[in-house]
């Protein structure tokens, strides 16, 4: 396979799963509107109010009902909850443990609601892209030092950006 091959195949494919997850995320949106309609969650506006069909488990039930998942995966999944939360009422997991893991998802909302916040704030400033790209950059930067933390490098910027440039010009791309 020579180079300009694979770019096309993967340029082509790629673009592809863009349209196809674009398309699915579309058609996931209608199909919870209708049922929330179907169910009357409405908003004050009058409009769905999908927020009340938790995604998770409207997919899950999905793939169940057209049999790509196996109903056993959900049952043993269902088993183990109960499981799980027989054992904290008999204290096998203390409700130590149980704050433990609660004070920190309380934390992560909380985290999501100050990031969302400052994403609100920064709109009246910023173009939404501008936004996005800015978040974009502090996810690799953290992703990176990260990295650098556990004593594994990171991409060599300057490397990557150098063989990237060396393989557009080959494939005679400008970018």
């Amino acid at each position: 396979m020579e180079l300009k091959e694979l770019y096309e195949s993967l340029y082509v494919e790629l673009k592809s799963q863009i349209d196809i997850k674009e398309n699915l995320k579309e058609k996931e949106l209608a199909v919870k509107e209708d049922y929330a309609l179907a169910l009357g969650y409405l908003k004050k506006s009058n409009e769905p109010d999908i927020s009340k069909i938790q995604s998770s488990s409207f997919k899950s039930a999905i793939e169940l009902y057209t049999g790509r998942t196996d109903k056993n995966k959900l049952e043993e999944a269902l088993s183990n909850q109960e499981e799980y939360i027989k054992d904290m009422k008999n204290e096998l997991i203390t409700k130590d443990n149980i704050i433990r893991i609660t004070s920190a998802l309380d934390l992560i909302e909380e985290n999501k609601e100050n990031i969302k916040e400052i994403k609100k704030d920064a709109t009246g400033i910023f173009d939404k892209t501008i936004i996005k790209a800015i978040e974009d950059i502090v996810k690799i930067q953290l992703k990176e030092e990260k990295l650098r933390e556990e004593g594994e490098t990171g991409v060599n910027k300057d490397e990557y950006l150098r063989k990237l440039k060396e393989i557009a010009k080959e494939l005679n791309i400008e970018i």
